[in-house]
Parts: C-alpha cells; structure tokens; sequence
C-alpha cells in the first residue's frame, strides 16, 4: 500500500496541519517504503499495465481529473517517480486530507482512496452572551462553504480572543469541536466563555481635563473596560485639536487593576503666518507647513518646508527668492511668521546650443525650459541630464553638456547650453552566438537595433530583453541572453550570447480554489497544452480571460517548482466572487412617474457559469416579470444559448390628455444563439414567440384588425454587432454599431406577416480627459407581406422621449390619427449628438441635438419631414449609470405643440 501517510485525527497532524511543505518532504521520504509487498525497485521493474483503476472517497472534483492529476490511466504501467510527483501535484490543490494507493502484487489493479478535507456546511456558535454571532463569525474570518483548516481555526480564535481582550474581557476562553457529516461536510461548532469582563472602577486624568475631552468620552465608572472606545477617544481627541490649529498633542491610558489612568496634553497652538506672498496663491504654499499633518514642530521640519515653498517659487520663475522663517513661542502658543521676498519673476527670451551639429529647433522640443517660459533654476540641471541621454540615443557615446551660461536682464533671461559631442557611434555589425533554435535573420527582424543605426544602450538591452522573450514564448525558461559591444573607431559590434537550455514543454493545469466552479468551465477557456511549448505569456493571457468570466475577484499563476520529464505544470489559484445578487431600487420618470424594480440574479449554476435571473418592475402605467437564463457554452461550444420569458401588462398613456390610449398584455418567449465572431464582431439568431392582447385601442390609432384583440407573433431575429467601446456603460472611446432583422411569418406559426430591419451605429471620440463627444444614428424600415397591410401596433416604430428625440413626449413623434394620437409607421430615422463633459466628483453636463421622424410607409419618409431639438442635460453617475435630467427645445415645432419637455432617466441615451 503506498501512502501519503496524512492524519487529521493525531496531535502530531494538529500542529502542522495543512504546512505543505514539510508533508511533501515527508511524503517523498516515505514513499519508497510504503509498499509492503513490492520495493520500490520492484514497482519501477512491475512492466504489467494497468487494467483496473477506481477511485474512492472523491466528492468535489470528477474522478478524470483526479487520475490526470496523478497521471494514472488504464494502459500505463504504473512508475514510481511518476506517481510520487503525481501525488505532490494532487496536494497542491489543497482539498486532500490523505491519498492511498493500493494495488495487487502486479498492481494491474489500482485503487486510489482519498480523504478530502471536509468542507464546513455550518457553523454553531454558543455560550456567547455579551458579542453577538455576527461579530464573533467576523473575527474568526471563518465562512460557510470553508475547507476545514485547523491552523485557520487556530489563527481564528487567536484573532477574536484579542478582540474580545480589547472590549474588556481578557480572560475569555474559545474552544471547537467538529461534527462530521456526511460524504465530506461537516458542522463547524465554537463555545465562547466570554468570563467576566473588567469594569473600570476609577478614572483619573492628568492634568485637569479640558472641556473638550470629557465630552468626548463615551464610557464612566462601572462600565467595561473597552480599548476600542479608547483609541476613538484619542482620535477624536487629536482631530479636535488639530482643527484647532494644535501640535504636539498626545493622549495615554494605562488601566490597572481597575484604574484606569489618562495623560493628555494639548500640545501648542501653532499660527503660520505668510508675509510678502504676492505672485503666489497662500493656499499652494500652506501646503508645505506640514506641521498639522504628523503633529510635530521642530527646525529640521521648517527647514524642509521653507525648501518646498522655495522649489514653488522657482517654478514659477523666481530665481531669487528668499523666504526667511522667525519663530516665536511662549508657554503654550508658537508663532511661525514665514517673510517672502519674491524678487522679479524671468521669462526665457533665448535658448542657444553652442557646439551641436543637431538643429537647435530639435533639441529645444526635447527640454522643460521653453522660449517664452518660466525660468525654473531646477529645470535647467535636468535639461542637461535630458540633452545626454538624448545625445546618447543618437550614438553619441562621449558626449559632455557642460553647465549653461545663463545672463540675466530686464526680467529675461538667456540660456546658453555648451556641447562637446565628440564622435556619432554607428553599429556595422551585429551577430548571434550559439542561436542553434532560431535564425540569425528571424532574430535580426525582431530587435530594436538595426545595422548602420546610430548605437544607443537603451536599444540594445530591449533588444536583449526582446529575444529572451523569443526563447521563452518558445519554452526555453531557462535561456540567458547577454550582449557585448566592440567598438572600433566610430563603428560598433553588437554581439549577442545565447544559452539556451533545454526546452520545458507544458504540463498539466493544477486549479487551486474553485470550490463552487467546476474545473471544466476553467479548463474550456484555456488553451490546447499537450506537447506544446510553455508559453507563460500565452497562460497570461488566459489569466485575463478568465477574470473576464466575472466569476473570480482574482487570478494568479505560477510555474511549479518543478519539472517532470521536461514538462512543468501550471498552477492556477483562483478567489472566487459572490455569484449571487440582490438588486432593489426606486425611480421617477416623466412618463412612467414611479418606478420600482427587483432584480435577483445568479451567474454561476450549477458551478457551470450559467446566468439565471427574475426581474420584476412595477410602474404607474407597467407591470413585467422577467425570468432569463444563458447557457455560455452550447453542446460544449463557445456559443451562449440565451432564453428570456417574459410577462407584461402595459398602458400608453398620451401625456397631454392624460388618456389611456390603448391597453397591452404580452407574454413572450425567447430563444437565441450568440457567437463571438472576434474581438469585435458579434452574431446571434433569435426565435420569438407572443401572445399578445390589445384592448381599449383609440379608434383613431387603429390601422389593422391586428391591434384589436388577442395576436399571435412569431419569427426569427438574426443580428449583427460590432463594438470596439472601450466600456459599455461609460464609453468614451470606440463605436457600436448594429444590424437586426425581424420576420414573422405563419410559416413559424405567426398571425401576422412582416419583416422588419434596425440597424444603429454609435461613436465616441474622447477629446479630453473630461470631455466625450458622442454620436448615434438609428433607422429602421418594415413591411408587411401576405395578408398583412399594416403592422399591429406593437410591432410599429414609435420616437419622441428620453432615449430618442428629447424634446418630445414619450412616442409622440410621427404620424398621428383624427384626435392627435401617435399611431407610429413602418420606417423611422434619427440622429443624435451629445457633448459629454464630467468634473472629478462625477457631476456632468451634456449638451445635445436630436433629430429623427417617423413615417407610415417607406414611400412617404422625406428627409424635409425631420424635426430638430436641442438642449442641456445634468449628469451624476452612479453604480447603476448616470443619473440624468435632460430639457429638449423644440427647433421646428409645429402648431400647437410645447415648447419643450423635461426628462428624467437613468443612463445614456445611447
């Protein structure tokens, strides 16, 4: 039997429990001499296969992977450095209490019994009087769902028995006991004896305490001792006194025997006063007296502040400022009085280079100090680093920048930089030593250096740098790469040494972490390994796609220490997120007036990374219950299966009249499938099946005997998306742009026969950090087809309102019946643009032009028939997007329509 002889139930276990390190050791000493009925040699000598493989134990991983882990599989001969090192790998997924592999004398049948650290289903906590469960759990940093870890629980305990000590209780005692379950859950149970807690007899404070500080103390006499209280005591007392314009304040307490003995001193009250500060804002130069900050006044930091407030007046071109400090205290007040002598502020009227064969205008774009600029002393000696480093990049390895002649005159001032650049190295040759993998012409047109290029330090170590990652992505890990440089006169030779070693291919993925995600939706989104080249950077880039599956807070990865048969294997370890959520809000519209919503989702099913949620939203005019569900991997595919069921009860509403103008009842179902084309490039294909009811239509919006009554529509939706936004819900940057096509038709057991195409396009261009130009264009035609002349009313494009022509109504836009009710059309245009612009503290505000119409068939749309409005909105973000008020102004308003509307929404327009 071998063994990787791990023991929970042993007071030897209980101290080292879960130290890795020190068990794999072991484990690798003993594994030779855990098989009582064959040596070691004789396994390693055992040629007979395997025929026979079970596992026992196993409840949280599939037993595929548990056997790739140990690289055991039927056909194999089993090996017994393979199976030590297949061990060691299992263990680093830390969910193993204990592994044992037993066998036959051939060992042609294998069996591998495991022992999975149990997982904590509950925790029970008792006796506790005083904390509640709620502080205790959090103190114990131990949740349900935990793999059992005797050391977490030690280190737990230690935790909440110094936070209790803290509150007053310092001779509470914590013990646990588990519960096993069963397969491997158990009850997690902690009994608290909190003991009696200290009580603070007496308080006595010296010196005679101030106002201030009795009334900001929250405890007397006679109650428990609690330094939490305390430390708020001296922070509150600090931050008091500090207002005040106080330094060196302190507060001590020592509590005995239950005194409880308080020192405090407020310190001194230290006034700085600037004098003489003309050019200057007093507020950028206070912020040198730092004093306040760290509590504390002493020379060596006026000293340090009086060079800051220098440094601010030579960048503002002052060179010869003074700033003299005088200091003046009496017993409990200090008086700084900082006097400036700000002396006449410099422009620079020349900038000259004597002794440089470059244009003048070339290097003068390379420097802080500009013509017409401030003159900044500080500037001018990181000028001369600047111009070296620049004349270096050029291959000018001797040159000098001596110190700059600078006149000053009349408020201006010259400078003259003196250059000696001596001779331009150029590099003529460059070779590879040892290169036996790639070609020296492959390696020569990836590097930065090229030949006849000036030579230039900088390049050649990213060139260095740049064929080590060669090797690597290659899987050579262990590849070194050094350069020399010959020179002869003014020509250089670059040559490069390569060792390669030897090449490591990638091994096995070892997931550490994903309890409640199954290995598989990791695996899936990883890369083919077997017999490849370790890449690390390729497994980077998987990092990154995993956190995009929303599932984890973080991703690390990590190269094993070791390598099997010229394989290493790569470990991922993975902090899972909350999958589940929880979302209730409340909203005002000007045309719903109030809205609520409850949105309770759930993005990993099943451990599988499947999306359920239920929506339900409630408004004075709508009631819907959403439930949808998204499969991201379709019969094992990377094709999201989407499915949304929907109920809804609507009324439209005319906002002038006040009249219901017709009532709707939907029940839908929908199914589709989406595919990532690329990067950008997105497609799906939608089936759409309604049972929809209509009632108390106005007579003067009915069009067809369809939007009147109970309708069934059903068709296919097939769609095209194409988006490079550089965030969805606050872009600034890239376009959206889209195609959908709609058909019903009875063919699909529809009651209706139309075809309808949308299509949009958005762009977002960032022209500053705060400011967001954006534009949007929608349009779409329908038509009709078989027995249908007219689209029922709920298939019909309406505009007008908060997310398309503000300014108008919600749907008023368009064709109109007898009494003026929108009766929406079969084609419809708009265009939108907005000037997005945001301060630091998330206010904003847009400017917008909208424009758009709707026409009832396609031969009546007129690019004249536009109407136009302009307005102003406030923005304020929030978690949930912008919260935004926007006024429309009518430009080409018609008789008798308003001038304007006001909106409220939440998020963009578009």
């Amino acid at each position: 039997m071998l063994s990787s002889v791990l023991n929970s139930n042993n007071e030897f276990n209980k101290g080292f429990y879960d130290k890795r390190i020190f068990f794999l050791l072991f484990i690798l000493f003993c594994l030779p001499l855990a098989f009582p009925l064959n040596s070691c040699a004789d396994l390693n000598s055992n040629k007979s296969p395997i025929v026979e493989l079970d596992v026992q134990g196993l409840y949280s991983i599939k037993k595929e992977e548990l056997l790739d882990l140990l690289d055991l599989r039927i056909g194999d001969v089993l090996k017994n450095e393979a199976l030590r090192m297949g061990i060691k790998r299992a263990f680093i997924k830390g969910i193993f209490e204990d592994i044992i592999i037993e066998g036959n004398d051939e060992f042609t049948k294998v069996i591998v019994k495991v022992e999975e650290k149990k997982i904590i289903e509950q925790i029970e906590i008792s006796k506790n009087e005083f904390f509640s469960k709620r502080f205790i759990q959090k103190n114990l940093k131990i949740e349900q769902g935990d793999r059992l870890n005797l050391i977490k629980i030690s280190e737990g305990i230690a935790s909440l028995t110094e936070q209790m000590k803290k509150r007053g209780f310092a001779s509470s005692h914590i013990t646990y006991s588990i519960v096993p379950l069963k397969k491997n859950r158990c009850i997690l149970k902690f009994q608290v004896d909190e003991g009696k807690p200290e009580i603070i007899q007496k308080i006595a404070i010296t010196p005679k305490p101030p106002h201030t500080l009795k009334s900001l103390m929250n405890f007397s006499e006679g109650d428990i001792f609690d330094e939490i209280k305390l430390e708020s005591l001296e922070k509150n007392f600090l931050h008091y006194y500090k207002k005040q314009k106080h330094v060196g304040m302190y507060l001590k307490y020592i509590f005995e025997d239950g005194l409880l003995s308080i020192q405090h001193s407020i310190g001194n009250k230290l006034e700085v006063n600037v004098i003489g500060n003309d050019s200057v804002n007093i507020t950028t130069l206070m912020k040198e007296a730092i004093f306040y900050e760290i509590n504390e006044f002493n020379n060596d930091l006026v000293e340090e502040m009086r060079s800051r407030m220098l440094s601010i007046y030579y960048k503002e071109g002052f060179p010869f400022a003074e700033i003299i400090p005088i200091i003046s205290s009496s017993h409990d007040s200090i008086d700084l009085n900082i006097f400036i002598f700000e002396g006449n502020k410099y422009k620079i009227k020349d900038l000259r280079f004597t002794g440089a064969s470059i244009q003048e205008e070339r290097l003068k774009e390379i420097l802080t100090l500009r013509i017409g600029g401030v003159y900044d002393v500080n500037s001018v000696e990181l000028d001369r680093e600047t111009l070296t480093e620049f004349y270096h990049s050029l291959g000018y390895t001797e040159v000098e920048v001596f110190e700059p002649d600078i006149k000053l005159s009349d408020e201006t001032a010259d400078i003259e930089f003196f250059i000696y650049e001596g001779d331009q190295v150029i590099i003529t040759k460059i070779s590879f030593i040892n290169n036996k993998s790639f070609s020296e012409d492959y390696l020569l047109s990836e590097i930065s250096i090229k030949l006849d290029k000036p030579y230039n330090e900088i390049d050649i170590s990213d060139s260095r740098r740049k064929i080590l990652g060669i090797y690597n992505m290659a899987g050579f890990i262990k590849a070194r790469v050094t350069s020399d440089s010959n020179f002869v006169n003014n020509s250089a030779e670059i040559v490069f040494s390569i060792e390669e070693g030897d090449i490591t291919f990638l091994g096995k993925n070892i997931l550490v972490g994903n309890e409640r995600t199954k290995s598989r939706v990791i695996e899936r989104e990883l890369q083919p390994k077997k017999d490849e080249p370790l890449n690390y950077a390729m497994a980077l880039r998987e990092k990154q796609q995993l956190q995009r599956l929303g599932l984890f807070t973080d991703v690390e990865i990590k190269l094993s220490d070791y390598i099997i048969d010229n394989k290493r294997d790569i470990i991922y370890y993975f902090d899972e997120a909350n999958h589940g959520a929880l979302e209730l809000g409340v909203g005002y519209g000007e045309y719903e007036k109030y809205r609520l919503f409850m949105d309770l989702n759930y993005k990993n099913l099943w451990g599988m990374n499947r999306f359920g949620s239920f929506r339900a939203e409630l408004s004075s005019l709508e009631k819907r219950l959403i439930f949808i569900y998204t499969e991201p991997w379709f019969l094992d595919r990377k094709i999201a299966l989407k499915s949304l069921i929907l109920f809804e009860n609507r009324r439209e509403k005319s906002l002038d009249t006040k009249e219901i103008l017709y009532k709707l009842r939907r029940n839908t179902v929908s199914v589709g499938l989406e595919k990532n084309l690329n990067k950008n490039f997105k497609a799906d294909i939608y089936y759409d099946f309604s049972v929809v009811k209509t009632s108390d239509v106005k007579p003067d919006i009915i069009l067809s005997r369809e939007d009147v009554g109970t309708l069934i529509i059903s068709g296919f939706r097939p769609g095209l998306i194409y988006d490079t936004r550089d965030s969805p819900f606050e872009p600034t940057e890239g376009m959206l742009a889209g195609l959908s096509i709609k058909i019903a038709s009875g063919l699909f057991f529809s009651e209706t026969d139309f075809a309808k195409i949308t299509f949009y396009g958005n762009k977002y261009i960032k022209l500053s950090e705060k400011i967001v130009l954006a534009l949007s264009f929608r349009g779409g035609v329908a038509q009709g087809f078989g027995n249908t002349t007219e689209l029922p009313i709920v298939e019909r494009f309406f505009l007008g309102g908060r997310t398309t022509v503000r300014g108008y109504a919600q749907d008023t836009l368009g064709p109109k019946g007898v009494d003026s009710n929108p009766t929406g059309g079969n084609v419809f245009a708009m265009g939108n643009l907005e000037l997005r612009a945001y301060s630091s503290k998330g206010l904003g505000i847009v400017g917008f032009i909208d424009s758009g119409n709707v026409w009832r068939k396609l031969n009546q749309a007129d690019a004249t028939g536009f109407k136009f409005t302009t307005g102003i909105g406030i923005r304020y973000k929030t978690p949930a997007g912008p919260l935004r008020i926007d006024y429309g102004h009518k430009l080409n308003k018609d008789p008798g329509e308003s001038k304007g509307e006001l909106h409220f929404s939440i998020g963009h327009a578009f």
